[in-house]
């Protein structure tokens, strides 16, 4: 604890040294040399004198973008740092208890909403489980500053024994009115409500950028550090279901489980740089009516009449470099969990996977707004896409070399197109597609895009997305070839083609929003759980495989969410219904529910209050299974499959915000009693805990 609060002054005290930053923004929020801000509202800094000091108090206020991974497309984002929902915000199982996780902070975790689901990567099978934990580029929000901000954020909850701390630092500022920089610094370390479940989770970011007139640049780079202990789940699952049956009682640190001293680790560094050159003209700023330009111009020999860049043409180019390593050790195999050791010691082992990714993409854009002919963005590029693996091959005679790994090279040559809106209040749009002509998943294409509309409706604004993508995608290479103690295969496995649609509709007024999805999958590729009796004991060892489902399988989703507000007394409601059509291979709870009444109120004008009920609850299905080998969640064995649900998670809360200092106390799963209920096979939910939580942000 004296670490943190010593860490949490050093950032602090950081973060008095910088200096007051400039306002201004182009598109998307975007700092700008003409200093002109596309947001409606036409207001521009000519003018003003900046080697004056007028103001004495220290500006506040900052805007938030993400940036596209392909072409470095800015979108700009509302600002993350408000009150409301704070008290969930360390939930690994997600704000609504849409995930299913092992129970741990920073556990893997799988969303039981479909379409919230992250796709599969395009080189590495193992960090999409970590997606609590690991910031990827297309969620990292970049800052621009009016001042230097830090962020401090610290969750905790439980004992030194049982428990979790996590600590969060985020700092950006500005350089001038177009570059600026920042990083994050996430760390978390959950010991577990069970015993052998610790986790262990680092994550640093840097970033910085110039946004000038013709050229543009943004930098990223990313750290990862995960280590994460595999219980196997517990022993019997009468612990939690029927703990009479027991002789005595057992605390949950103390029910047995299937594993010890079994661990896996994931390490992922990502070095990511995007800048373009403008080609273009410089025009007169219309001036106001009020404005007589000639007197000025006459009379005022330092006045200069404001101009502004209008880009015509973008030369693009993009590099990311990643590295991907997952390891995973095993110092005590009880023989009766794991089928297969493939080779070496059972007791002593060390599996190495390896991914390294060197991706660069050139790209021409003819860029939107320059002539009222071209109402949007038209680009065309071509990417290179190289990936190195490495996996174990059988171990040799040579003592010095027990873990000998085998490299594997692909590589791909990509050519594709985007068309996107992004100016305008009434429609936007981003359509993006690319196929694979040369390499080794030469045929590989995907096409995917979104478009917003608003519009005015019964005095007030309805907003309308409709999203939509159709790709035809070789599983990646660990899909077809994994190689370790525990499990073994090299599959030719055949393209997944997927059809999906998706659509948003909003109404603010009404704080209602209902989405609606449909997603077709031919080939489905799935891991699977397959179990072997042993003996007469009714213990079960597992092996592991890939498979795909050779008929389509065809998901359909509708979730309502609908805020209520009477006075100072709020309801806010999330509803989820979805369907398989496979539920051997694909199972889904058939409802979702997330229900939250709460008050908010002030006290003497200056001290925010929320205090509420929250509920989560999810319907009987056949959960995923988990595998501590692969570090991956894998479809139940056909013949021994266990469904969990129908066990509400009651949990109440206090949230408040005083200036600038957020902070809440929250107790979860009140009703745990001695039936805990299961998040998946194994897996129980975590018994009643008390959570805390503190978030100061500076301005200075």
């Amino acid at each position: 604890m004296a670490r943190i609060l010593s860490f949490l002054l050093l950032l602090a005290a950081f973060n008095g040294v910088a200096n007051a930053q400039y306002d201004a923004f182009n598109n998307n929020g975007m700092p700008n040399e003409s200093g002109r801000m596309d947001d409606g509202s036409n207001r521009f800094t000519w003018g003003r004198d900046s080697t004056k000091t007028q103001k004495t108090d220290v500006p506040e206020g900052f805007h938030q973008w993400t940036v596209d991974e392909r072409l470095g497309d800015r979108t700009k984002h509302e600002n993350d740092t408000l009150m409301f929902g704070f008290q969930r915000s360390n939930d690994t199982d997600g704000p609504t208890g849409q995930c299913q996780t092992t129970g741990n902070l920073g556990s893997p975790r799988l969303s039981r909403i479909f379409f919230d689901r992250p796709q599969k990567t395009d080189a590495y099978v193992i960090p999409e489980t970590y997606d609590f934990g690991r910031p990827t580029l297309t969620n990292y929000r970049f800052w621009n500053t009016k001042s230097p901000f830090t962020s401090l954020t610290y969750h905790s909850a439980g004992d030194s024994q049982q428990g979790e701390d996590h600590l969060k630092a985020i700092f950006a500022t500005n350089i001038n009115k177009q570059a600026g920089l920042g990083f994050l610094i996430d760390y978390s370390y959950g010991r577990g409500y069970y015993a052998n479940q610790a986790n262990s989770l680092f994550n640093g970011c840097l970033h910085g950028y110039y946004y000038g007139d013709k050229y543009e640049m943004t930098a990223w780079f990313s750290a990862n550090h995960f280590k994460t202990t595999e219980n196997g789940g517990i022993e019997n699952d009468q612990y939690v279901n029927a703990p009479e049956q027991f002789e005595r009682g057992y605390t949950t640190a103390e029910i047995p489980t299937n594993l010890t001293k079994n661990w896996n680790r994931n390490d992922d560094q990502t070095y990511f740089l995007t800048h373009r050159y403008n080609i273009g003209y410089y025009r007169d700023v219309d001036m106001p009516d009020s404005v007589n330009v000639d007197s000025l111009l006459a009379n005022d020999s330092t006045f200069v009449l404001p101009q502004e860049f209008i880009p015509v043409t973008s030369i693009i180019h993009t590099f990311r470099l990643r590295h991907l390593a997952h390891i995973n050790y095993c110092e005590s195999n009880p023989g009766t969990f794991f089928l297969h050791n493939y080779y070496g010691d059972p007791a002593n082992v060390r599996d190495e996977q390896y991914n390294t990714n060197i991706r660069n993409t050139l790209g021409l854009s003819l860029r939107e707004g320059f002539s009222k002919w071209v109402p949007a963005d038209l680009t065309v590029f071509a990417t290179h896409d190289c990936n190195i693996y490495k996996i174990p091959t059988i171990p040799g005679t040579d003592p010095d070399n027990q873990h000998p790994l085998e490299r594997n090279v692909e590589n791909d040559f990509l050519v594709g197109g985007s068309l996107r809106r992004a100016q305008g209040s009434l429609l936007h749009f981003n359509v993006v597609g690319e196929v694979a002509v040369i390499g080794s998943n030469v045929g590989n294409f995907d096409v995917h895009g979104d478009i917003d509309l608003n519009f005015p409706l019964f005095r007030d604004t309805c907003h309308v997305v409709v999203k939509g993508s159709i790709s035809n995608m070789s599983p990646n290479f660990f899909w077809r070839h994994w190689h370790s103690q525990h499990v073994w295969w090299d599959k030719d496995l055949h393209k997944e083609f997927r059809t999906r649609a998706e659509g948003i509709f909003s109404i603010d007024r009404t704080r209602t929003r209902l989405r609606v999805g449909w997603e077709n999958i031919s080939n489905y590729t799935y891991l699977k759980t397959m179990l072997t009796p042993v003996g007469t004991t009714g213990a079960m060892q597992r092996s592991y495989d890939v498979d795909q489902c050779g008929n389509n399988i065809s998901v359909f989703s509708v979730a309502l969410n609908q805020h209520f507000k009477w006075g100072i007394l709020n309801w806010e409601n999330e509803i989820v219904w979805q369907k398989s059509t496979n539920e051997t291979v694909l199972d889904l709870p058939t409802l979702s529910l997330y229900t939250n009444l709460f008050l908010r109120f002030r006290i003497a004008k200056v001290l925010r209050m929320e205090i509420g009920s929250d509920l989560r609850f999810w319907t009987n299905y056949y959960a995923a299974d988990y595998s501590p080998s692969l570090n991956q969640y894998t479809v139940q064995d056909a013949d021994n499959r266990i469904k969990v649900g129908n066990h509400p998670i009651i949990g109440v809360y206090v949230n408040a915000q005083l200036k600038r200092v957020r902070f809440y106390v929250s107790a979860h799963h009140l009703n745990a009693g001695s039936h805990y209920g299961f998040r998946g096979p194994h897996y129980p939910i975590n018994p009643m805990n008390i959570h805390f939580g503190l978030s100061w942000n500076f301005v200075n």
